[in-house]
């Protein structure tokens, strides 16, 4: 059974199906061989949990190794948004950005 596991997450991971795919694989296959999954990473970030999602995309909580806290990054849907999408994301980041509380990443 668990050779058969692994050529299924082996066959799953040749194909590009997402990072939220991939992440839940690490995850079940961590599980099911008795392993601490490794960390899941984007670009500088170290991905904690997922926060929440919406119309846009999905927000995780992570952490920045050059700014050394956490942070959130928003991964939108789909290949490429739209330029208003890219432009509201901008203004989004920005504002959350000049925020400073205990309750806000």
């Amino acid at each position: 059974m668990k050779q058969e596991l692994e050529r299924g997450l082996e066959q799953a991971g040749k194909r590009d199906a997402g990072f939220e795919t991939r992440r839940q694989k690490r995850m079940i296959a961590a599980a099911v061989f008795g392993r601490k999954p490794p960390p899941t990473m984007l670009d500088r970030y170290t991905v904690i949990r997922e926060l929440g999602s919406g119309g846009m995309g999905t927000v995780y909580l992570a952490y920045d190794d050059q700014l050394d806290r956490r942070v959130a990054v928003k991964l939108l849907r789909g290949r490429g948004a739209a330029p208003e999408a890219q432009a509201r994301l901008q203004r989004e980041a920005q504002v959350m950005a000049r925020l400073s509380h205990p309750n806000v990443v």
